[in-house]
């Protein structure tokens, strides 16, 4: 007996917003398969940071390729037309290789970086790319391999304009035990990398390399062996530099906290488990983000 072939539906599901000054309300909702986005384009994956300014359009991170082909990263282009933001172009910047989780900063002289999360087949490397021509080309800056394991990653800005990336520092893999009564959802007898150290590592003034790391979270030092008696993950950083109520800019750095086991076997939170903000300190002047 054969089985019925399985289908389903993926969509982005796009929400337009409006600010008064005190309230943030949704005022339309859209769903728009994934070939619908972008005409010739099948967009697949979203990016890991937020939008950054162009003119008045804004890019932002996205995974994406031809139809049938394998996906990689590159830029979405959105635009706002007819009173609301819509997707207006899309452009490849990596190999067809299945990258994931893009990011993308943009340097006070006009620059664009640009960095997005290798398969674990593929080392994965930290890889940075530079655009000199507001993403009219592309050239790769960095390419390291046995900083990060196969573990989130963003590249992010100060509120100085320094450019830093923002992942867990490499360790070998453990084994994570099974055999609880859980529910297996991921990997709950095989190797996993352990995600409990956080780093950022700022780039060098040339941006073809990373300094020293510094440390951002070291869970198993400051909060000892999670309940599970597995690994922590401080995982899936990412940052954006506000203009809070002081009238100041600030850097946040944003990301979750659970034992792994949470995500594996579904097991209750742990004391420490959650959404985490830490704010990055920076010794120049501000950079604003935005300029309207």
């Amino acid at each position: 007996m054969r089985k019925p072939k399985q289908s389903h539906y993926d969509y982005f599901e796009l929400l337009q917003l409006a600010y008064d000054g005190r309230e943030l309300r949704i005022v339309h909702r859209q769903r728009v398969g994934l070939e619908e986005m972008v005409p010739g384009w099948r967009i697949s994956g979203a990016g890991l940071t937020n939008p950054i300014s162009d003119g008045d359009d804004l890019l932002v991170g996205a995974q994406g390729g031809r139809p049938g082909r394998t996906p990689g990263c590159g830029l979405l282009r959105w635009r706002r037309s007819r009173g609301a933001w819509r997707p207006a172009a899309f452009d490849l910047i990596t190999p067809e290789d299945n990258s994931i989780e893009p990011s993308v900063v943009r340097e006070g002289g006009g620059d664009l970086l640009f960095l997005a999360r290798g398969r674990r087949e593929s080392g994965p490397p930290v890889r940075v790319w530079r655009s000199r021509d507001n993403g009219r080309s592309w050239q790769r800056t960095i390419f390291i391999n046995g900083l990060v394991g196969s573990v989130p990653i963003s590249l992010n800005q100060a509120v100085d304009g320094t450019p830093y990336v923002a992942s867990n520092l490499y360790t070998p893999w453990i084994k994570v035990p099974g055999g609880d009564a859980g529910i297996s959802r991921l990997e709950p007898a095989g190797g996993r990398g352990e995600r409990s150290t956080l780093c950022i590592w700022p780039l060098n003034e040339r941006r073809d390399g990373l300094e020293a790391p510094l440390l951002a979270r070291d869970c198993r030092t400051e909060f000892g062996v999670p309940p599970s008696g597995t690994v922590w993950a401080a995982d899936h950083p990412s940052a954006m530099t506000l203009q809070l109520g002081d009238g100041e800019w600030h850097h946040v750095l944003g990301y979750r906290l659970l034992d792994w086991k949470e995500n594996t076997h579904f097991i209750a939170p742990s004391p420490r488990t959650g959404a985490y903000v830490e704010e990055v300190f920076s010794v120049g002047e501000p950079v604003p983000p935005w300029n309207f």
